[in-house]
């Protein structure tokens, strides 16, 4: 089901679009041993910074065309990067933590530039320690590009493997604080680039490749990247070695890995999973009760923090970083702190706050002439999803069928799409489907998805409209309405001839043949009976689906502080388990949350 082509996604978002203060403390059964009074350092997370060089970039037609599809800043990539290691500077840290996606597509030509500009920042602060991992993107990706050649033909780069990796960021691999590295067995090669280092004493950092790249790691067999992450049990037997290891040395434990490694959004697990571990409550569960108590994610691009308490008590909490490329462009800073009282038991105090809105200027390499942003955040934000990105996207995927269609096909395609798109769903019908979505979206990405958040009268009309039926029967009707518009020849290729709905009517539980028959036939007759394509019960467990979904991005109903955090607790004492609110329908809605899997997990990769 991940593997649904890039052609499904589009009509997927009409019925998806609508569709995380930290306590925490003592090191454990080790804490007591653990050497000095306020022993404190301080971390910069960045993650997935997506680096695409501006020497690599040129202003030409194949680099407008990836362009089309992205809500990554790419253009700016090098720019904010610059300044959010510019203003690593001025935190003066300990430690830089860099939580994978570091490259555009896992260009080595892009992993060499970044591991340049790490090296010039430990040259300008020698006591900096700087550690970095893989993710999904960064190693054994085909889609590895450079697009600054004369003749506007997009070239391959050099595709990064984990000894690439490895090599470029030797400022960590060949780092003296590196204590023990993850070999895979005999003829296996994923979790390959794990490690563990000893900050600093008290503080043991266990970095673990969650990557899926290797033919013994991925679902296709194959040397090639996949989204989700998972973790082989020998990985896992050595992490927790490693956990034990750090305990015994009485140190507070800290992880670093790319995909979430808790759900950012109570359905996260049932229509994002590709975002999580594979089996990540297992993997959670075990790291936890072993005795590790944080782990630093990226991967969702959300500025995030979420709990997780396991059966035996034990508590654990996913701190994610939004994206360096993507609303709102943030990093964080988080100190670790330990002191001992006068009963020798050593307490753990966590805090952390969130950097954005930082400004940016540099020379773009599209046209030599000075950008100047004053504030990226907002700069940024309306670069989230638009009818022409979605309908770039389905466009792409479909040129070959679409050239063997009647002529026309593609542009009554392409008419209905960016309809379906722009149906306005509030009661003044200004704020539209694309609207609702990007709202909700920003308010997850951000951050600012607390409960108590009051949102503007618009979105609870469109809210209310995606679950009392009105947008599943605008839907029906606009298909109707634009393919009348067209010869008859056209309106049944685009139902019956392109996979796009087929696919979505089938995900829908209804039969594509006699789906398409009677749209046809209302087409002809210029009228839809929409209980002759789904009962009304259908149409009530859908739209409350889609409902669900919005209040799922818009609500965090875990932990809910997300820009600045602190924690103070002792893991001696067992935590009872973060009760969420359940957001669920008690009724199965497969087909739904299949195309929804689908949309948002390509949608936001």
């Amino acid at each position: 089901m991940k593997k649904l082509t890039a052609w499904g996604l589009a009509l997927a978002l009409i019925l998806s679009a609508l569709l995380l203060p930290l306590s925490a403390s003592a090191a454990g059964k080790g804490a007591a041993s653990a050497a000095g009074t306020n022993n404190t350092i301080k971390v910069v997370s960045i993650s997935d910074t997506h680096l695409l060089g501006r020497k690599f970039i040129a202003d030409t037609k194949d680099y407008q065309d990836a362009m089309d599809v992205e809500t990554k800043s790419f253009t700016d990539s090098e720019a904010i990067v610059d300044k959010q290691l510019a203003e690593v500077k001025k935190q003066k840290p300990d430690v830089l933590l860099l939580s994978g996606d570091l490259t555009k597509d896992g260009e080595y030509e892009n992993h060499v530039l970044l591991a340049g500009k790490l090296k010039q920042l430990q040259k300008a602060m020698p006591n900096l320690k700087i550690y970095v991992i893989n993710g999904n993107h960064d190693i054994h990706n085909e889609f590895a590009m450079l697009f600054n050649t004369k003749d506007g033909k997009a070239v391959p780069a050099t595709r990064t493997t984990p000894a690439l990796f490895e090599k470029a960021y030797d400022i960590t691999y060949k780092s003296n604080t590196i204590i023990a590295r993850y070999t895979p067995p005999e003829g296996e090669a994923a979790g390959a680039l794990s490690y563990a280092a000893r900050i600093k004493k008290g503080y043991t950092l266990i970095a673990i490749d969650s990557g899926r790249y290797s033919p013994d790691n991925t679902d296709s067999g194959e040397a090639e990247h996949e989204t989700g992450g998972a973790i082989p049990e020998s990985l896992r037997s050595w992490v927790v070695k490693q956990i034990r290891a750090a305990q015994k040395r009485g140190d507070t434990v800290i992880g670093m890995q790319h995909h979430n490694f808790v759900p950012k959004f109570s359905m996260e697990d049932d229509i994002l999973a590709a975002f999580l571990m594979n089996d990540w409550e297992s993997w959670a569960n075990t790291v936890a009760d072993a005795g590790l108590h944080y782990m630093f994610t990226g991967h969702l691009h959300s500025e995030d923090v979420s709990r997780w308490v396991t059966d035996k008590g034990n508590e654990v909490f996913d701190i994610e970083t939004g994206s360096s490329q993507t609303y709102p462009n943030p990093f964080r800073v988080t100190t670790f702190t330990r002191t001992r009282d006068k009963n020798n038991t050593v307490t753990e105090t966590v805090t952390g706050k969130t950097i954005q809105n930082l400004s940016v200027s540099y020379v773009s390499p599209l046209d030599g002439k000075t950008v100047r942003i004053p504030d990226f955040t907002a700069y940024s934000k309306p670069m989230l999803y638009t009818p022409q990105k979605i309908n770039a996207i389905v466009q792409r995927a479909l040129e070959g069928a679409l050239d063997r269609l009647p002529a026309g096909t593609d542009r009554a395609l392409q008419d209905l799409l960016y309809d379906l798109f722009l149906i306005p769903l509030d009661n003044s019908r200004t704020h539209t489907l694309i609207d609702t979505f990007n709202y909700v979206y920003a308010n997850h990405l951000g951050g600012t998805d607390d409960p108590s958040h009051s949102n503007p009268a618009w979105y609870d009309e469109a809210a209310a409209n995606a679950q009392n039926g009105y947008l599943l029967k605008r839907f029906f009707r606009i298909l109707v309405r634009d393919l009348s518009r067209y010869e008859g020849d056209v309106a049944s290729a685009v139902l019956n001839d392109l996979p796009l709905f087929p696919t979505l009517f089938k995900m829908m539980g209804l039969d594509p043949e006699q789906t398409a028959y009677q749209i046809l036939k209302a087409v002809n007759m210029g009228t839809l009976d929409l209980t002759a394509i789904m009962t009304p019960l259908t149409q009530m467990h859908i739209s409350n689906y889609l409902r669900s979904i919005l209040d799922s991005l818009n609500y965090d109903s875990n932990y809910i502080h997300d820009k600045s955090f602190k924690l103070v607790n002792n893991w001696q004492t067992p935590k009872k388990p973060y009760q969420t609110a359940a957001v669920n329908p008690p009724y199965n809605t497969g087909a739904v949350e299949f195309l929804v899997k689908t949309l948002l997990t390509e949608l936001t990769t």
